[in-house]
């Protein structure tokens, strides 16, 4: 069983008579205060480096667009590309902590749905992988791709990256990141149908990677706020805000999202999406 960290305080009470004295123990168990402050010092070292690093190449940059004359026109368009890149990076990461804030204080997150194939879906995924350093890795497995979804395009896309960024942080760079798709129906396994929702004939996503894995108990986890798999100093960067963006992402269109894995072989991100009710659907 893993240690707790208890204070314990005591005091000594009297009736009136002054006669009939008593003690009284409190037991407080501070583990999770401690655990959350924690995550919260190892939250700001990591935003800290996260912010830092693009801020460092837009000063970079700006500088050397100011006091260097002899800049070639080609030159020129690549830093203030490169400026405009870790700008927009900037912006991504503080909307990331706003909606995970407007989500902890109850209010939802700001959708913009519009109904789409599942098709168009998969087709702005493949492009985002086929900008990583080793687009070969990944393999794309998708079915009824008729299917229409009432979705922020936008949202869901960020949801799928932040996978996907995953599965590529914590699996060797040789494997392969299988990507699955399909409509869920009543045959399917009982266990998916268990962890998802029985009676809803959703889309089914699911991202395997054959990384290092977790544990039970860690799969509950990682979608919690600053949470981290890995903490060690060679643990890959991030300052785990992302599956936890990306879960209340899912949950705002309606869906769920879930983590299965087994330690050493691999983990299997899944989430499910309704299809929209008021599109014909391919079987």
């Amino acid at each position: 069983n893993p240690s707790r960290n208890v204070q314990i305080s005591t005091s000594v009470t009297s009736s009136a008579n002054g006669y009939d004295n008593s003690i009284v123990i409190l037991l407080h168990d501070y583990t999770r205060e401690l655990l959350i402050d924690k995550m919260k010092a190892e939250f700001i070292s990591s935003a800290t480096h996260n912010l830092k690093t693009p801020i460092t190449a837009i000063t970079g940059y700006s500088e050397l667009l100011q006091t260097t004359t002899d800049l070639s026109d080609e030159d020129t368009s690549d830093f203030i590309n490169l400026i405009n890149e870790k700008a927009w990076e900037l912006d991504a990461l503080v909307n990331n902590m706003l909606d995970i804030n407007r989500a902890e204080a109850g209010r939802k997150i700001n959708l913009t749905k519009s109904t789409i194939p599942v098709s168009a879906v998969f087709d702005r995924l493949q492009q985002y992988c086929t900008q990583q350093p080793d687009a070969s890795r990944f393999s794309f497995e998708l079915h009824n791709s008729g299917c229409q979804l009432r979705i922020d395009t936008n949202k869901v896309a960020q949801a799928l990256e932040n996978i996907i960024d995953n599965a590529i942080k914590f699996s060797p760079k040789a494997t392969i990141i299988n990507i699955n798709g399909k409509r869920m129906d009543a045959d399917d396994n009982n266990e998916i149908k268990k962890l998802a929702d029985p009676d809803n004939h959703g889309y089914l996503v699911s991202i395997s990677d054959a990384g290092v894995g977790m544990t039970s108990s860690q799969c509950q986890k990682i979608f919690e706020k600053f949470y981290r798999v890995d903490t060690s100093d060679s643990a890959p960067c991030g300052i785990g805000l992302g599956l936890t963006l990306t879960k209340n992402i899912i949950e705002a269109h309606g869906g769920k999202i879930w983590a299965t894995s087994i330690p050493d072989q691999g983990t299997t991100l899944s989430f499910y999406l309704p299809i929209s009710d008021t599109a014909e659907h391919e079987y």
